[in-house]
């Protein structure tokens, strides 16, 4: 189960504290670096064949082209095993919409198999396959004669278990989490994006003009990033307009009062992420607009990854 591996609804603290160090290494460092080139060309490869995604009609399923970007760019980052990328993200999206009905369901719910079966088995079907790629990443690390410079993810979790440091359990959940997060939230994200340059002409062309000065007619690099700014203020304002969560779950460790108000321990405590999102502070909170981030927006105003120790992982490679 997700309560006592990986590290998104890992319950266990001194267990996620363990694991959470992984996924911090992969999405900094040479991983980071290594991000811009790898999703230039999981771009190349699927636009190349994006008669895959069209129907009869000539209209493309964005969001499936999302994903299989997203994905790709993900198995060369922190996997490295050829696949289907079709069929997984097929199984993602079944997962996904398994997890999103389960998710908050009493427990009642689940005194009756016949009523989660069939999302127990997509999330099954999911596990099962990557699993496999696992196993096929186990064989190909133990008949190595060289080690790469940089270790992928899968391969110091993998090298952590022969260790005794985590259980195969862990290693599994944590993979299936690394592989899955990016093809569910980031494409989405990339999703709304895309929806909101189409509604946005005027922003499309000040994007558009800003890239050709700043990157011409070559390859983008990881150094134009900042130099990039009306993309990166839409990327903000997308985000904060349209969140892809949105909200924030803790739980009370101990019995705590919060602004006036009693807390018990063991308490569930939301946030309304996308309500924050929309406070006074901006100049146009409840409009789509880049003057929401031409001055710099503190911290508490703008959390599009969460907050605390157990913000996202990924906040800063995506």
């Amino acid at each position: 189960g997700m309560n006592e591996n990986g590290v998104i609804f890992n319950s266990n603290p001194s267990l996620w504290k363990v694991i959470r160090p992984f996924f911090n290494r992969a999405l900094s460092g040479p991983g980071l670096i290594q991000t811009t080139e790898h999703c230039f060309k999981s771009t190349e490869r699927f636009l190349a064949k994006l008669s895959d995604v069209t129907d009869q009609l000539g209209n493309v399923n964005v969001l499936k082209l999302m994903r299989l970007i997203v994905f790709d760019t993900s198995n060369n980052l922190f996997l490295r095993i050829p696949t289907d990328e079709n069929e997984i993200v097929l199984k993602i999206q079944k997962y996904f919409e398994a997890w999103e009905t389960l998710i908050l369901k009493p427990d009642i719910f689940f005194k009756f198999s016949w009523l989660y079966k069939k999302y127990e088995k997509s999330a099954n079907d999911l596990k099962q396959v990557v699993e496999i790629l696992i196993e096929q990443k186990r064989q190909e690390l133990s008949t190595s004669d060289k080690l790469e410079e940089h270790l992928d993810f899968a391969s110091e979790l993998i090298f952590a278990q022969n260790h005794g440091v985590l259980t195969a359990e862990n290693v599994n959940q944590s993979i299936i989490e690394m592989l899955v997060a990016a093809p569910d939230t980031m494409s989405i994200t990339l999703y709304f994006m895309l929806t909101l340059i189409a509604q946005h002409p005027k922003t499309e062309e000040m994007i558009l003009d800003e890239i050709h000065a700043v990157v011409g007619d070559r390859e983008v690099q990881s150094s134009d990033i900042p130099n990039l700014k009306v993309l990166e203020n839409f990327i903000y304002e997308s985000m904060r307009y349209q969140p892809v969560v949105g909200l924030v779950m803790r739980k009370a460790l101990e019995d705590d009062v919060i602004d006036g108000y009693y807390v018990k321990k063991g308490t569930n405590i939301i946030l309304n992420i996308g309500r924050m999102h929309k406070v006074e502070f901006f100049p146009k909170p409840n409009e789509f607009s880049l003057e929401n981030f031409e001055k710099t927006v503190p911290q508490r105003y703008f959390q599009p990854f969460g907050f605390g120790a157990r913000a996202c992982a990924g906040k800063y490679i995506a």
